[in-house]
């Protein structure tokens, strides 16, 4: 698939993609002979792709390394493939590390979802608890007198079992397993 390039920039556009003012874009075109823009018929610049790369370079040249525009005037004529290999080497980099900012994002936002998943179980468990610690207040086991009584009222006494100590109220359960052991069951 062809990429999608135009024919022509206007000045407008390369000094968006530069966030250069015109007027640094028209000295860089007086003092470098690599840019030559051609001009319609109401004298506007018409900068083709080669003069938009060329900028790329110039630009990265004096703005990314901070020469001069004579040293990068020299070093154009000199080393030009070198810059140019340097230039889209930049690029490569600052698109990497677009890329590597979009996926930091991607995982805090997966990081917050997940604490915020988390919250929530703790926040359900917590609920889950305090219910439970309602039931076992709800549930006071039911006590009973320890000693069998008769139909009077009267307390019975079993010559063969062990009475209870100090006649002390019992839980059903103790209850029931005082008279399972006297096998009334």
């Amino acid at each position: 698939m062809a990429k999608n390039r135009r024919l022509y920039y206007t000045m407008g556009q390369v000094c968006e993609m530069f966030d250069l003012p015109p007027s640094t874009i028209r000295f860089w075109e007086k003092r470098f002979k690599a840019i030559a823009p051609r001009k319609n018929a109401k004298g506007n610049r018409l900068f083709t792709p080669t003069d938009v790369e060329n900028l790329k370079l110039i630009y990265h040249l004096v703005k990314e390394k901070k020469m001069t525009l004579s040293g990068a005037e020299t070093y154009m004529m000199q080393r030009k493939a070198a810059a140019k290999g340097e230039m889209s080497m930049v690029e490569i980099l600052q698109k990497i590390r677009a890329t590597l900012v979009e996926i930091r994002q991607e995982i805090e936002t997966a990081e917050q979802v997940h604490k915020e998943q988390d919250d929530i179980q703790i926040v359900i468990k917590s609920e889950q608890i305090d219910e439970l610690q309602a039931i076992e207040v709800e549930y006071k086991p039911q006590t009973f007198n320890a000693t069998p009584k008769t139909e009077n009222g009267e307390q019975k006494i079993d010559n063969n079992s062990e009475p209870y100590e100090n006649n002390e109220q019992t839980t059903a359960e103790e209850h029931f397993t005082r008279f399972e052991q006297l096998s009334l069951f």
